[in-house]
């Protein structure tokens, strides 16, 4: 079981790293484009989306340890992977555990909605100006190319599922948050 996890959450980071290397390197090709009329160049954005997803991986692996680490706490507080690891049975499920403690479980949660929300947003406004300047870029500099376009399409609708994503992911958190409230409520 455990290896099956951490093989899924290694994949989930090249999914991610490659994701990142389309977004930034279509960013830098269309800014390229529209500042300096350059065509577009496959060959550049390819070995950024390769360097992210060599790099990319390992890179957030670490980082996700050393902030593991550096962060660990109490269930009383938890803050930053603390928080997630403490929240993500409950996220996974739909469900507080029988024995919550609704004051703790209202903090947690109230950060988990706000943490969704910024999440879903971003994914949304970041994803509507790369996937725009894309777009003008291969109107303005590369004579309305299809590849150009089509990747101005795949940014917007990747942009889209991280939304909806996130949307879901906050809907969950939101539902527990009011399950805490209601049971705090209840025992008073």
């Amino acid at each position: 079981m455990t290896e099956e996890r951490r093989g899924q959450g290694w994949g989930l980071l090249l999914v991610l790293g490659v994701t990142a290397g389309i977004f930034v390197g279509g960013f830098q090709q269309a800014v390229l484009g529209l500042v300096s009329g350059e065509p577009w160049n496959w060959a550049e954005m390819a070995v950024y989306v390769v360097g992210w997803a060599v790099l990319g991986p390992p890179a957030m692996w670490l980082a996700w340890r050393a902030a593991d680490r550096s962060l660990r706490q109490s269930p009383a507080t938890p803050v930053g992977p603390a928080r997630r690891r403490f929240v993500a049975p409950a996220m996974r499920s739909g469900a507080l555990p029988a024995d919550a403690e609704p004051e703790l479980w209202r903090r947690v949660l109230t950060a988990e909605v706000r943490q969704w929300n910024g999440l879903r947003w971003l994914a949304a406004v970041y994803g509507a100006v790369v996937a725009a300047l894309i777009g003008l870029a291969a109107v303005v500099a590369n004579d309305n190319a299809w590849g150009v376009w089509a990747l101005a399409v795949i940014v917007a609708a990747v942009s889209l599922a991280a939304f909806r994503w996130a949307g879901r992911r906050l809907r969950v958190a939101r539902r527990l948050q009011a399950e805490a409230l209601a049971s705090g409520s209840g025992r008073q």
